[in-house]
């Protein structure tokens, strides 16, 4: 919450998404969220822009869930609904690219 915090401080003395840069060898290597998050820290006028105030509203532009059948930690097969995919991805790429 320290960094969101600082970074919502240089954002508003700027008035801009800008004044904070995440560098990282794997950015989006374990989960969807990941992609969320940065966009939350680093982007946070342009989710306004595009009504999203929260993870689930940007799952529901960006992510898709799917049913798939997996194994569970007792070797049961289960069905298990998980976010597998990325839709829009033009526009995704485009927003992560600005």
């Amino acid at each position: 919450m320290n960094m969101l915090f600082a970074i919502r401080t240089i954002q508003e003395r700027t008035g801009r998404d800008l004044g904070a840069t995440f560098l990282s060898g794997t950015t989006i290597s374990n989960s969807l969220t990941e992609l969320y998050l940065l966009f939350k820290y680093l982007r946070p006028k342009e989710m306004e822009r595009q009504g999203i105030t929260c993870f689930d509203g940007w799952a529901a532009v960006y992510a898709k869930k799917s049913t798939d059948f997996e194994f569970s930690v007792t070797n049961q097969v289960v069905q298990k609904e998980r976010f597998r995919y990325f839709i829009k991805v033009p526009e995704l790429a485009n927003f992560y690219a600005e």
